[in-house]
Formats: structure tokens, C-alpha cells, sequence
């Protein structure tokens, strides 16, 4: 699991290594079992939360564990994503430049 904050905001700029990696960790857990995949998640200028596969992904077979560490991403993302989304209305309205942490960004 890739969580790069900088190839996050625009996945087109740096592209981290996604995608099957042709292992089967714990062995083949069913009929159709196509192995284990490195994927990305992050956000889009935008605002939206992605997940990355790099290909068509039909299921996904986590632990316990890795659900619990991919939900803690994925919620990590969207607080960012609600921050950009807040930062673009700011934009929108001119109230000025504000960080990812909602304080103002003073200018010089």
C-alpha cells in the first residue's frame, strides 16, 4: 500500500511502483486468486479520494489487519481531501492562500 502525499495531489507527476507483483504471500486464497498488488492511494486536486490498482481489479482479500490499516488510509485521505476541497472554496471566494492545515499562509 503507497501513500506518497507528494504524487498524491497529482497522480500524472510521479508514479509510484503499482500494481501485481505476480506473489502469492499467503498462497492462493480461491479459485481465481490472481496474487498479491501494490496500489496507491491519495488525492486529487480536486478534492476525491483515489484508490490506484494500475488494473482492473475484481476482488480484494485483505486480514483483519490490513482492512484496518487500508480503512486508517483511506480515512487519513479523506480528511486531506476535505481540506483541499475547503481550500479551493477559500480560493474561490478570495479569502487567500491557506495550507493543507487550514491556517492561513501568510503573504510576503
Amino acid at each position: 500500500m503507497t501513500n506518497d502525499n507528494d504524487w498524491a495531489q497529482n497522480p500524472s507527476d510521479k508514479t509510484p511502483e503499482i500494481g501485481p507483483t505476480g506473489k502469492h504471500p499467503d498462497g492462493k486464497i480461491q479459485e481465481g486468486d490472481e496474487g498479491e498488488i501494490q496500489f496507491a492511494v491519495g488525492v486529487t486536486r480536486s478534492g476525491e479520494v483515489f484508490i490506484d490498482f494500475d488494473v482492473k481489479v475484481k476482488w480484494l482479500a485483505l486480514s483483519p489487519m490490513e482492512a484496518i490499516e487500508l480503512a486508517k488510509v483511506i480515512a487519513a485521505n479523506a480528511q486531506k481531501a476535505v481540506r483541499v476541497q475547503q481550500m479551493d472554496k477559500r480560493m474561490k471566494k478570495g479569502a487567500g492562500l491557506v495550507g493543507l492545515d487550514g491556517k492561513p499562509i501568510a503573504k510576503e
